[in-house]
């Protein structure tokens, strides 16, 4: 796609800081230290493993209970993020560690920041799903590079379902007429990278954010 000049290559931003060195998990002494100085610990143990659907072993517990002591992650921002994991099959606190990371990255840093990145995540689960149905592919077909653009399209362009629609649905005809030529097999391999293009010179001249 980006040989026949189809969709512009993304720009690499500067190179990402390095990351934080954390301290080291709760120790089983420590963690029982900091149950009877704060009864948020005992509470978040048990609610974790709740959210989780599943028992934790004494370690985990205390890498659970490490996000809220050493690194200062609200409890309810943890059992959020535990619950939102365990609703798509991801269970372990080391997918745990990983999510809550990419929350703080996109700004979450108490119960009610996590609860609009909930919504944000669910918005943009039913864009990709809009998308790929319009696009007559599967959602999980959608590569990273795919979601991005879904994502530039509705957050920063504020584009509505029926200007996508507009968009994508005279290039699925393209795509998927058999009496259409194509002349690169590459064309073949991401539809939906021709949708970005169109999109701007559709919409983006006059500003326009709604069909």
């Amino acid at each position: 796609w980006h040989g026949v000049g189809l969709l512009e290559k993304e720009q690499s931003g500067p190179a990402a800081p390095p990351p934080v060195e954390k301290a080291p998990p709760l120790t089983a002494d420590q963690l029982r230290m900091a149950a009877l100085r704060d009864p948020t610990v005992s509470m978040l143990a048990s609610e974790a493993q709740t959210c989780l659907g599943k028992a934790l072993g004494q370690k985990d517990i205390q890498r659970v209970v490490s996000l809220y002591v050493n690194e200062s992650i609200p409890a309810e921002v943890i059992l959020l993020c535990a619950a939102y994991n365990a609703g798509r099959g991801r269970r372990s606190v080391a997918q745990l560690e990983r999510e809550l990371d990419r929350w703080a990255q996109e700004g979450v840093a108490n119960g009610e920041d996590a609860e609009r990145h909930l919504q944000l995540l669910e918005d943009r689960a039913r864009h990709e799903r809009t998308v790929a149905e319009l696009l007559g592919v599967p959602a999980e077909d959608l590569t990273l590079a795919d979601k991005n653009c879904v994502r530039r399209w509705y957050e920063e362009y504020r584009f509505d379902d029926a200007m996508v629609a507009e968009a994508v649905l005279p290039l699925r005809l393209i795509v998927l007429s058999p009496s259409c030529e194509v002349e690169s097999a590459d064309w073949v391999d991401s539809p939906e990278a021709l949708v970005e293009p169109r999109l701007s010179s559709v919409w983006e001249e006059d500003g326009a954010t709604t069909a």
